[in-house]
């Protein structure tokens, strides 16, 4: 049941980053990466535990309350489960999603995915953006689209993808 919720997040998590790292302002971007700089104390690219944890200390001048949000942000933001926050796994975790989850956004995510401009992604079209270098097991692109298809017709249409987006927005 797990990998069922997982394969769903990994394609609003690949919708996603292609909002932030895309559509997001110019502005909106150099102030998380100055907050990623300024965490990131060896300089590597990557904030540890530690560093966050340091960092929001300092931020919130409350340890229990930066020990929530480092938690929270190493369960959700670390995508590739190194034990590590790359940059743009923070620039996700960080962005305002409900600001960048505007319609525009969400419509220009959509028609990324949408190759053959259908109106609708098919598991073929999911493979040919995520899986590019990658191996997933057979199933695995069915059971993306099976996630969200509320109409069951094997692909996810434009109404389908922008529910799931929503519920990305809300469970952040």
């Amino acid at each position: 049941h797990m990998n069922r919720f997982r394969s769903s997040v990994k394609l609003q998590q690949a919708a996603m980053m292609y909002i932030v790292t895309q559509l997001m302002s110019h502005k909106e971007k150099v102030e998380l990466r100055d907050i990623f700089l300024a965490l990131d104390k060896n300089g590597d690219g990557t904030l540890t535990q530690e560093e966050l944890l340091e960092g929001y200390t300092k931020m919130y001048g409350n340890k229990d309350r930066a020990i929530a949000e480092v938690n929270y942000m190493m369960v959700n933001a670390d995508i590739d489960n190194n034990g590590t926050i790359d940059y743009s796994e923070f620039l996700l975790a960080a962005a305002d999603k409900k600001k960048l989850l505007s319609k525009n956004n969400v419509k220009q995510a959509f028609d990324l995915f949408d190759m053959d401009k259908s109106g609708s992604i098919s598991a073929e079209e999911i493979k040919r953006i995520l899986g590019v270098g990658k191996r997933f097991s057979k199933g695995t692109w069915e059971q993306m689209i099976a996630q969200v298809d509320k109409n069951q017709d094997g692909e996810i249409s434009y109404e389908e993808f922008e529910t799931m987006m929503g519920k990305f927005a809300n469970s952040q």
